[in-house]
């Protein structure tokens, strides 16, 4: 099974850009992709390499394709991956709506979003007592530029001193998810 990280909020990231601009780049996968791969390349990329669109499906090589080579199964899992984004893409805008509303709309989704992540991680740091243990969360996430990922970062005081703080953990919401359950299982161990 595709895994992509926080493909939630980059759903609703792509969502935003793309209702800003022309309307027939809501209407092409191809421009879909094109725009998901300039943010983020590493999101259709195999072990083997980077996958890339053909007839309609994604493929390692053109000229294998063209040659009938069977396509890994992976590149089939990427592209239904794709379709359901670019549903989401189209679904999310409202064509009764003008660009300006569509993109209000889908940013105060991608806001409300993000403000319920970072609600998550609070939650889960007082329900392990972390700030009691020395960690402090910051939410670095900018409202100004939607077009980026969220970004949380974890601080610990340093061991030595308890006033100096380092950073341990920065990043988006399903890795800074992923550090907590780390720390936790460390601290019951």
């Amino acid at each position: 099974m595709v895994k992509i990280e926080d493909l939630e909020e980059k759903k609703l990231i792509i969502s935003y850009f793309l209702s800003r601009n022309n309307p027939n780049s809501r209407n092409s996968i191809e421009a879909v992709h094109r725009q998901w791969c300039k943010w983020w390349k590493n999101d259709f990329r195999t072990k083997d390499g980077v996958m890339k669109m053909h007839d309609h499906s994604f493929v390692l090589s053109k000229t294998k394709a063209r040659q009938g080579i069977q396509q890994p199964e992976e590149c089939k899992e990427y592209y239904e991956l794709l379709t359901e984004i670019f549903s989401f893409v189209n679904e999310s805008y409202d064509k009764t709506k003008g660009k300006k509303a569509n993109a209000d709309i889908l940013k105060a989704k991608l806001v409300l979003y993000r403000d319920n992540c970072a609600h998550h991680i609070k939650e889960v740091m007082q329900k392990n007592n972390l700030y009691e243990k020395g960690y402090k969360f910051q939410n670095q996430t900018s409202k100004k530029h939607p077009n980026r990922l969220g970004n949380y970062m974890i601080i610990s005081k340093t061991e030595s001193n308890t006033q100096n703080q380092k950073k341990v953990h920065k990043g988006g919401y399903e890795a800074t998810m992923k550090y907590l359950d780390k720390i936790v299982k460390e601290i019951e161990n």
